[in-house]
């Protein structure tokens, strides 16, 4: 008697084992979705954020806009 209950016990510890073990893997899965997701943000502001990239743009926005001037005051001027 003493033996089977030992062998129940055991199935019972064994049973709410493997019951909590989906929970723990269920939690790791969403910290790992979270540091990816971390991730991939990191990494987007990282190319957006780039100094050397919004000084070229910016850049080729100014020269832009001094030609499209230069360009308008030379029709206006021939114009007059």
């Amino acid at each position: 008697m003493h033996n089977y209950i030992m062998l129940l016990a055991h199935a019972f510890v064994k049973r709410e084992t493997e019951a909590a073990t989906p929970k723990n893997d269920w939690l790791e899965d969403l910290q790992n979705q979270f540091q990816t997701a971390i991730k991939n943000v990191q990494d987007k502001a990282a190319e957006t954020f780039k100094p050397d990239e919004i000084q070229k743009n910016l850049k080729a926005i100014v020269d832009t806009f001094e030609k499209t001037i230069n360009d308008l005051k030379a029709n206006t001027e021939k114009k007059n």
